[in-house]
């Protein structure tokens, strides 16, 4: 069999441990906008966050159910005022907390929520205690790695709409990531899902392109693998649309198992083998 040449990493959740951030973003939003309000907005993250993690239509873990998940997107839809949903939008999630609460807020306040949390998230950034050595283990073999990362959904009150630019929320995004490279993170290539979100095939194949404009190498997906903590979005999708030589589902604390002849459940980057 080959040797793996490329390895496609999700960002939150599986190299960075965002919770260190989030509990001081909230701290932060609960000193400024009252405690009611930090746990709606986070609430509605939690909410947001495990509909990405279903399994087998298995919404157990997801506040209020499919219900709920379906009533929130709906409701993230309409706030922003075009058919489109950005569910890490902080802004939009500043709005709908604001709401759940009859808290009046304004876009001005919505829009200053998302960059105190984004700040936040930045200046906490955390990585798992296996991602610099899972990274080493690479760098040693020669193997180039990649972050494929969804889109935070930056966007901007003009017009009295909620515009979005890809650009702009790419920019945006890009500012998070550079948190990475002092703490000893250098991926090969980024992609974000702007304008094409996972698991839109158009977003992989721009996986595929920028990693290959990066190295300068023609990618064999064959060769490839990708991990992350959504099976759906983040190994699923990618393996079965690129034919991937297969992705591993980082399930922290839980047991690993395979799933079928590409797909691993792992409990660690260590479990991983190159």
């Amino acid at each position: 069999m080959h040797p793996i040449t490329d390895v496609f990493f999700d960002y939150d959740y599986t190299l960075l441990d965002f919770d260190p951030g989030n509990a001081a973003a909230m701290a932060i939003l609960a000193t400024s906008y009252g405690a009611p309000f930090a746990q709606a907005f986070d609430g509605a993250f939690q909410t947001v966050l495990q509909a990405k993690r279903v399994q087998n239509d298995d919404w157990a873990n997801v506040p209020g159910g499919q219900e709920g998940f379906t009533k929130l997107r709906r409701r993230f839809t309409e706030l922003q005022g075009q058919d489109m949903f950005f569910p890490w939008s902080r802004q939009i999630c500043a709005m709908y907390a604001a709401e759940q609460i009859n808290l009046p807020m304004t876009p001005a306040q919505a829009a200053e929520v998302a960059v105190v949390f984004w700040q936040a998230v930045a200046e906490r950034a955390t990585l798992y205690p296996d991602t610099l050595p899972f990274l080493q283990r690479l760098d040693d073999a020669g193997i180039p790695y990649h972050i494929f990362t969804g889109s935070d959904g930056h966007l901007r009150w003009q017009n009295d709409v909620w515009a979005y630019d890809p650009d702009f929320a790419r920019t945006e995004k890009a500012k998070r990531l550079e948190t990475l490279v002092p703490l000893g993170v250098r991926p090969a290539s980024v992609t974000t899902g702007d304008p094409y979100e996972k698991p839109d095939k158009r977003f992989y194949e721009a996986m595929l392109r920028n990693a290959e404009i990066a190295t300068g190498k023609n990618i064999l997906a064959a060769q490839a693998i990708a991990v992350g903590d959504s099976f759906a979005i983040d190994v699923q999708a990618p393996v079965d649309q690129l034919n991937l030589r297969g992705g591993y589902w980082l399930r922290r604390n839980q047991p690993g198992e395979q799933i079928n002849a590409r797909m691993w459940a792992v409990q660690s980057l260590a479990d991983i083998p190159l």
